[in-house]
């Protein structure tokens, strides 16, 4: 199993592993543009990323996202930071 097909729950939803790696990313503060290069993905992959992420968790605009990564950071950690 590659880590692309492990999936973290919350709340019922499913984030996967790509999409838990944006939002930790956004929880540390780092640039879309750095996320981005980091990642070796688009801006507009990022960008798209967070919104299907928003919209899944009935977030309403892109603070109440970035206080959600911030608050599943540490599991996000855990879980994107894991030795394979």
């Amino acid at each position: 199993m590659t880590p692309h097909d492990k999936f973290f729950e919350y709340d019922g939803q499913r984030i996967s592993y790509r999409e838990g790696q944006i939002l930790l990313a956004y929880a540390r503060g780092i640039t879309i543009e750095q996320t981005a290069k980091d990642l070796f993905l688009s801006e507009s992959t990022i960008k798209r990323h967070r919104e299907n992420l928003r919209r899944r968790f009935s977030l309403q605009g892109y603070h109440k996202l970035r206080c959600f990564a911030t608050e599943l950071q540490p599991e996000l950690e855990k879980w994107i930071e894991k030795p394979t």
